[in-house]
């Protein structure tokens, strides 16, 4: 079931240049803009959360997509495990 839920979500994410914060979104909705939805982001350092925040209202039509910047912190340890998830939440 997990894997079918990411298969059918309709906002795309990818990362041009991560190492800058440059996320690029793609809404591939038929008929609703990204303004309907709260988007934030956390940090995970080795599954733990380092850093998070909210992202601004992205006004984004149906089949557009557009890079964003977040600014994340420097990643320090080259050891370490990081991840970066992306939420969007209907308002």
């Amino acid at each position: 079931m997990f894997e079918l839920k990411k298969v059918y979500q309709y906002i795309k994410f990818s990362a041009p240049d991560l190492s800058k914060g440059k996320i690029e979104i793609k809404n591939i909705y038929d008929f609703t803009n990204l303004n309907e939805f709260d988007f934030s982001w956390k940090l995970l350092k080795n599954g733990t959360e380092v850093s998070k925040g909210d992202l601004d209202t992205i006004d984004l039509e149906p089949s557009q997509s557009k890079v964003i910047t977040i600014k994340i912190p420097k990643l320090k340890g080259a050891k370490s495990d990081y991840h970066l998830n992306i939420y969007a939440k209907k308002k």
